[in-house]
């Protein structure tokens, strides 16, 4: 008997806003562990209107242990889930070396649990545009416009002028 060690997890996954993603764990114990996904602030993934959580059947290997893998996939991406994530498996045999916090569900113990982490890194169009200048002036006076975006990763911002031709000495 083995309490479950993670064998496998998505890396850092890039996604742009509004698509879809998918981050997998897979862990190996015996007996199979039961696996569950909570976001950065421990908040179990499987009641979630904007996620689904698939955990595929153990499968046993040579070594008398079985592997079990979950899915989590976000079927719309949005810049909330810019975070990270937590895979956590537990099978009730263990040791303290693989003991996870205890305030992982509400102070709820699962006391020989393994946990892999890995994160959502979401790219956004620019949005949420101000623009901001000093109203009228005279056509030789200095004048500082101002506007800002919010994406990631952050914005190039370019200026034109009237007639369309890119404008020099900005900043």
């Amino acid at each position: 008997k083995s309490s479950p060690r993670n064998t496998d997890i998505s890396p850092t996954r890039v996604a742009i806003e509004f698509s879809q993603a998918t981050l997998t764990c897979v862990f190996e114990s015996n007996p199979a562990a039961t696996i569950a996904w909570y976001d950065g602030n421990w908040k179990n993934l499987i009641y979630s209107a904007e996620t689904r959580v698939a955990v595929n059947k153990a499968t046993m290997l040579h070594t008398g242990e079985y592997s079990v893998s979950a899915k989590l996939t976000f079927t719309r991406v949005t810049r909330a889930n810019r975070q990270n994530y937590y895979c956590v498996a537990s099978n009730g045999i263990g040791s303290s070396a693989v003991e996870t916090d205890k305030r992982m569900v509400g102070g709820a113990q699962y006391r020989y649990s393994a946990t892999a982490t890995t994160s959502l890194d979401v790219y956004s169009f620019p949005r949420n545009t101000q623009i901001s200048s000093p109203g009228a002036v005279n056509e030789t006076d200095p004048a500082t416009l101002r506007c800002t975006f919010s994406s990631n990763p952050p914005p190039t911002v370019d200026w034109y002028g009237e007639s369309g031709q890119k404008l020099l000495n900005t900043a």
